[in-house]
């Protein structure tokens, strides 16, 4: 009996699938998060006092997928990642490289299918949350349409609604000057039992994907999701009650000051002055004699007049 025992102990574990083992060397990574001082646009565009950036090098990512081909452009071309929070929800901005390994051919009907492609996906729980226990969702955008796609793959058992991901709304996509931006607002009562507040404590990964003509490649920002979907392995994120420093405004443009005005002129500029009045023409000479006669016969006619009276 024993040696049958043995012989099927033995058939056992020759049939057992070869686990994967895992070398965790980022499983426990801690962040912060600030509240905006404004709320950002989910547009795909970097609002400068909406987020704060998530300092990370190499050596806090986690390559998958694909060969060493890629890993010395991936090393050199990682995402950019950008979080931050209010009172309603948990903000998301990730910017990286679509000017080379940008490539997805996923539309509507396959939207389950876009992690083998160019795209993200973002996982949210509970700071205590395990195994399968999380929010996931994803987003990519179709490299020939530009048609945005977006998928959830879990919805959270700790949420008191369910998330749906709205593009124009509550998620975007943004390809520009070759950078490929992926932004979302994830309400928190969509994956926490209660609204968080200062002190408290989050699960929070993503994963930023990229594609060579469908070879599957990027790099994960803490394990959890590619490597068995396991909420415990997730960064977890601190929220404190900062607030984010807004981007300064620019002071109104002062008029110049007013002097007092030159008095005004006694005669206005310009004016013509009023001709001198004309000299009294001198007589000449020959013209003495010809006022002496007219003298002569107006003092007649006078003296005429009183004798005939």
């Amino acid at each position: 009996m024993k040696k049958v025992i043995a012989i099927l102990l033995t058939m056992f574990l020759l049939t057992m699938p070869v686990l994967a083992v895992i070398d965790l060397v980022n499983e426990d990574i801690q962040i912060t998060v600030s509240k905006a001082a404004v709320a950002p646009i989910i547009d795909g565009k970097l609002d400068a006092d909406s987020y704060a950036k998530i300092p990370a090098t190499m050596a806090d990512y986690n390559a998958y997928g694909g060969d060493d081909e890629y890993d010395d452009w991936m090393k050199a071309n990682l995402p950019e990642a950008y979080i931050s929070y209010d009172a309603n929800n948990f903000y998301v901005l990730l910017i990286g490289n679509g000017s080379k390994y940008f490539y997805c051919d996923h539309d509507e009907d396959s939207e389950g299918d876009i992690w083998n492609q160019s795209c993200i996906q973002i996982s949210v729980a509970t700071a205590d949350a395990s195994g399968g226990d999380r929010l996931e969702i994803g987003l990519a955008l179709n490299s020939s349409t530009k048609v945005p796609i977006s998928h959830i793959w879990a919805q959270s058992p700790d949420g008191r609604e369910e998330y749906e991901i709205v593009i124009g709304t509550n998620a975007a996509i943004l390809l520009d000057g070759g950078k490929l931006a992926y932004e979302v607002s994830i309400p928190w009562k969509t994956f926490l039992p209660k609204d968080p507040k200062a002190g408290d404590k989050f699960g929070f990964n993503f994963i930023y994907g990229y594609s060579d003509d469908g070879n599957r490649f990027g790099v994960e920002y803490s394990y959890g999701c590619c490597n068995g979907k396991n909420a415990d392995l997730f960064a977890k994120v601190t929220i404190t009650d900062t607030v984010l420093q807004a981007a300064p405004t620019e002071a109104p443009t002062e008029a110049p000051a007013v002097t007092d005005a030159p008095a005004a002129p006694t005669e206005p500029p310009n004016e013509v002055a009023p001709p001198p009045p004309p000299k009294p023409i001198a007589p000449k000479v020959g013209d003495i004699g010809a006022i002496m006669l007219i003298v002569t016969m107006a003092a007649s006619g006078i003296t005429l007049f009183r004798r005939k009276k």
